[in-house]
């Protein structure tokens, strides 16, 4: 659905935030809600879910939300994750074999630094120990140690 005003309501404290451009109707089967939608077509439905997945968590978002939104997700929902990144950087990772490599793209107009990262940066050849700077739009593939 296009965006006709809905917004997303966190069930832990009931902050509301915008949909921006669209959203979309989930239907968890295994994965617990952590927002519904507040308003629109889709009011009270699921609009975040997450799930186990491994030693790790999977989070669906199933709306464009605002950029608050978006950080409380990184920041609050993911407390431990591995990289310290704004909400404007992706970061996805692939295993082949006994290697890991790491993808990380900026998708903004600014330059950003990404901390916590180790391994060889497989575009420049150089060594990364632990933090790296992206130019803007920049992407940077990490073949990573001790994975």
């Amino acid at each position: 659905v296009i965006n006709r005003n809905e917004r997303v309501r966190f069930l832990d404290d009931y902050s509301v935030y915008d949909v921006e451009n669209f959203c979309e109707r989930l239907i968890p089967e295994k994965a617990h809600v952590i927002a519904e939608y507040n308003s629109g077509p889709y009011n009270d439905d699921p609009a975040i879910l997450v799930n186990d997945y491994h030693n790790g968590k999977v989070i669906y978002i199933g709306a464009d939300l605002e950029k608050k939104a978006l950080e409380r997700i990184i920041f609050d929902l993911i407390p431990k994750a591995k990289y310290k990144v704004s909400a404007e950087v992706e970061i996805s990772s692939r295993k082949k074999g006994n290697k890991k490599f790491t993808f990380i793209m900026n998708h903004s107009q600014n330059f950003e630094d990404v901390d916590g990262v180790y391994g060889k940066d497989l575009l420049t050849n150089e060594n990364v120990t632990k933090k790296i700077y992206l130019e803007p739009f920049g992407v940077r593939i990490i073949e990573e140690i001790n994975s």
